[in-house]
């Protein structure tokens, strides 16, 4: 067990104040000294096998997941689309802490962190490294790993998703091997979320540019419970066990990442026994659970994901709320649950996920065709009986894009577009890789409307570069200075009291939904096939797949 800065105070007691964060520990750790640490073996460093075939049948300890979406790096801090993050996380995976499961609350036991103290208000956390943290190849994982990740991290050149995050941040400094110090500018409620960062290796990525270097799609030292050993890009990607990982080599030998077109083709290999694990469709969901040798995970975990259709609000049409409540109005979206998802779904109507402690009622915009087209009509946007209407000689006519490969978001934008051409707007439907898809919304914003999906962080002020003016991730446009100011207020509530806290973001929920940047669908029931040859994870507030390297072969 790793001992942990508790101020006094049981382990208990002191993850229930690491969850409140900031002001709040100030009380319970100014001054506190770092708890020593037992002394770590150092594991003997094995040095790379040669590279496997993706089959399972080269090690009965092998764990094949079919995936639909490829990565597009291996380099987490260029990491934009959810496939990447996912490769990356299995070769680079050594967080200062890790959530439990059950509370999500910051859990200072199993991440890469012996101690942490906040200090100063809440202006400065200390972390001191566990010893015997080693890369793949033998070097040690040092504070100026951290330091180094996140100068990369902050760097305007390489445009990260969330570098705006760490405006707040003063200094990361690494006064020596084991020691990580974080100065903020003033109290910051989500401080220890964005400090948690996963590094990568200084001794090899330098001062390189990490666009060029090879080991950001190729590399050969890693920190993760699976190493990348083969990835054929358009095929899939092998790792095997890594049996320097801080938290003890995986149970399994190698974890195989198979791509297929779509979630019925990954059932159809799961089913047959070609792979152990694939998202499925609702369709597909009681055949999971009631096949021989298969079994269905289905839940809401806090960070289950929502669907939705974005408006580009920098599009001169969509610019006017009432073209955008209208399209609103216009969406059966309990048509798409029953339909598509199967009741496997429940509505949403702001960035907040059911399962979020910030998350509050909304008014939802009903299903009202009748609406919408007064809506219209009061904007000048006229239709010939059954036509596309017009206004000034220009149709009201957008470009619909939906990811690739998905066959529930093409159901999803097929029907939607059947909608609005019921009350004049008409739609042309275009299909993107996925990666393709997300470059064009949050990169070029070169789009009408799309149909994409968020998958909703435990800590609030994670969405906010997504709804903020000028954020990174903000495809839709929206730009609110009252909203900005929401977020600002929120992550510097005095003592973070989480309830004070929720009551900030009730509004910032109440002003994005009013705006109407995009129109919330549904939030998605998690569905995944498993085989019952492996025991994954059990399900829990964080979902079925939080710690991999504790899977087993079990028949």
């Amino acid at each position: 067990m790793v001992l942990v800065a508790g101020c006094g105070r049981t382990r208990r007691q002191f993850l229930s104040l690491l969850s409140t964060t900031a002001g709040a520990l100030l009380a319970a750790c100014e001054m506190a000294a770092p708890s020593p640490t037992p002394t770590a073996v150092r594991r003997a460093f094995v040095p790379p096998t040669a590279m496997p075939t993706a089959r399972r049948e080269a090690s009965p300890r092998t764990v094949v997941h079919a995936q639909y979406a490829d990565a597009r790096t291996m380099q987490p801090v260029l990491a934009r689309d959810p496939a990447s993050a996912a490769f990356a996380s299995l070769h680079y995976n050594a967080p200062l802490l890790r959530r439990n499961p059950e509370t999500l609350d910051w859990d200072p036991t199993e991440g890469t962190a012996a101690a942490v103290v906040v200090a100063n208000g809440g202006r400065s956390i200390t972390y001191t490294l566990r010893e015997g943290l080693w890369w793949s190849d033998g070097a040690p994982i040092t504070a100026g790993d951290y330091r180094f990740t996140y100068e990369r991290i902050v760097d305007p050149a390489i445009d990260h998703p969330y570098r705006t995050v760490y405006e707040n941040v003063v200094a990361v400094e690494a006064p020596n091997d084991r020691t990580l110090i974080w100065t903020f500018r003033d109290a910051f409620c989500p401080s220890v979320d964005y400090t948690v960062i996963n590094p990568i290796p200084r001794h090899v990525f330098g001062g390189a540019d990490l666009e060029r270097h090879p080991a950001s799609t190729r590399p050969l030292v890693g920190s993760g419970p699976f190493l990348l050993r083969e990835w054929d890009q358009g095929a899939g990607a092998t790792f095997e066990a890594n049996p320097t990982f801080y938290l003890g080599r995986p149970r399994l030998d190698r974890y195989v990442i198979r791509l297929v077109a779509d979630a019925s083709e990954g059932w159809a290999l799961v089913k047959r026994g070609d792979a152990d694990i694939a998202a499925i469709l609702a369709s597909d969901a009681a055949d999971a659970n009631s096949s021989e040798g298969t079994a269905l995970v289905a839940q809401y975990p806090a960070t289950s994901s929502w669907t939705y259709l974005g408006l580009n609000l920098r599009h001169s049409i969509l610019a006017d709320r009432s073209v955008r409540q209208a399209i609103a109005h216009a969406v059966d979206r309990e048509a798409l649950i029953r339909e598509v998802r199967l009741g496997r779904a429940r509505p949403i109507d702001s960035p907040f996920g059911h399962g979020s402690w910030a998350s509050t009622v909304v008014p939802g915009i009903p299903f009202d065709p009748v609406a919408a087209g007064r809506l219209l009509d009061a904007a000048g946007w006229r239709r010939a009986t059954g036509g596309t209407r017009a206004k000034d000689g220009t149709g009201l006519a957008f470009t619909l894009r939906y990811p690739s490969g998905s066959s529930e978001r093409e159901r999803v934008a097929t029907m939607i577009a059947a909608d609005l051409r019921t009350v004049g707007v008409e739609v042309t439907l275009l299909a993107d890789r996925l990666a393709d898809l997300v470059d064009r919304v949050n990169v070029t914003r070169e789009y009408d409307l799309c149909i994409l999906g968020w998958t909703l962080p435990i800590e609030p002020h994670g969405t906010r570069d997504v709804w903020t003016t000028g954020g990174l991730q903000n495809g839709s446009g929206l730009a609110d200075a009252t909203i900005d100011a929401l977020y600002d207020e929120a992550a510097r509530v005095a003592d973070c009291n989480r309830d004070a806290r929720a009551q900030t973001y009730g509004e910032v929920q109440r002003r994005v939904a009013d705006a109407i940047p995009c129109v919330f669908l549904f939030e998605n029931q998690s569905l995944t096939a498993t085989s019952t040859r492996i025991a994954v994870n059990p399900p829990t507030r964080l979902g079925w797949d939080y710690r991999p390297w504790e899977w087993a072969i079990v028949g």
